[in-house]
């Protein structure tokens, strides 16, 4: 019998205490959420799944990311700044293309498979 995985979706303020794998995701678009959840039905991981939009708690955001196996951003988010300081971080993973952040971050994601390889190998 196979083993169903367990994934818990979070936001701000609440946490929960389960041991999983956690990732960040950080205000991501509509389309760019839908595709991380269509990609999230094929994993065999249990996951804690951290949700921040523009507008929720910066320090609960920060804990959050300092918590999480990976951190996911979208390059053109309104909130350029955060964008940036994530983006210093070897376990932050970004939606967009922009040769000129390849140089500091070589994590973008072009692909659901690939989506799924980096949670699958290295989450």
């Amino acid at each position: 019998m196979s083993k169903i995985n367990s994934i818990n979706l979070v936001t701000a303020p609440d946490d929960v205490l389960f041991n999983a794998k956690r990732i960040l995701m950080v205000d991501l678009t509509i389309e760019q959420q839908n595709f991380v959840s269509n990609v999230l039905r094929d994993t065999t991981k249990d996951l804690v799944v951290y949700i921040w939009n523009l507008g929720d708690d910066f320090e609960w955001l920060i804990d959050k990311q300092l918590k999480s196996n990976a951190t996911l951003v979208d390059l053109l988010s309104t909130e350029q700044l955060l964008t940036g300081y994530f983006l210093g971080y070897n376990n932050t993973y970004y939606f967009g293309d922009s040769k000129n952040i390849q140089k500091i971050n070589k994590n973008a994601i072009y692909s659901a498979e690939q989506l799924l390889q980096i949670i699958e190998d290295q989450i």
